[in-house]
């Protein structure tokens, strides 16, 4: 019911990992709870994969045409070239992103 566990969800069901998993001090609830529904998720995935969506595993290429949307409808929807806002809005959508990108520009 919380933005965290919709996150985790989407995490999953598009073969990400889990919070859950990530940590040993998970209670024996969430397990528990996680369990209870990972069959489910087996069969959302196995619709998923069947279907006309471009989502099958972690090199399909999905979050590539993901940014690009991202790119075209979010950042730049005019099609002017000003990188100052372009940045700035990139950085707005994507905060841990941009704080990495950042941190490796002044790496170069």
């Amino acid at each position: 019911n919380t933005d965290v566990q919709k996150t985790n969800l989407l995490k999953v069901l598009l073969f990400g990992k889990t919070d859950w998993l990530n940590t040993e001090s998970d209670s024996e609830d969430q397990n528990v709870i996680f369990y209870k529904i990972l069959e489910k998720i087996k069969v959302i995935r196995k619709s998923l994969k069947t279907s006309s969506a471009i989502i099958d595993g972690k090199t399909s290429g999905w979050i590539s045409i993901f940014l690009e949307w991202v790119y075209i409808n979010k950042i730049n929807p005019t099609g002017k070239n000003d990188k100052y806002k372009m940045r700035h809005e990139f950085q707005t959508l994507f905060p841990e992103l941009g704080k990495v990108l950042v941190y490796l520009e002044d790496l170069v």
